[in-house]
């Protein structure tokens, strides 16, 4: 083989590689983000239905203490 061609190959599979190895973290790192999202949606945030309620029932409180 000639040398252009061996360096050829070699260009080659080190493209090759970076490529391989740039779409692995790619898929690594969006992988990541789907189990951090998850796992966020996952926790119960409270609804305005119950953060009405509470305020409301603090409020009957305080009045009552006034009285």
């Amino acid at each position: 083989m000639k040398k252009s061609t061996v360096a050829k190959w070699i260009i080659a599979s080190v493209a090759a590689t970076a490529v391989v190895a740039f779409v692995a973290g790619v898929a690594f790192e969006l992988r990541a983000i789907k189990k951090l999202t998850v796992d966020i949606d996952n926790d119960e945030e409270p609804q305005a239905e119950d953060l009405v309620e509470e305020a409301a029932e603090e409020v009957v409180e305080e009045e009552a203490v006034e009285a």
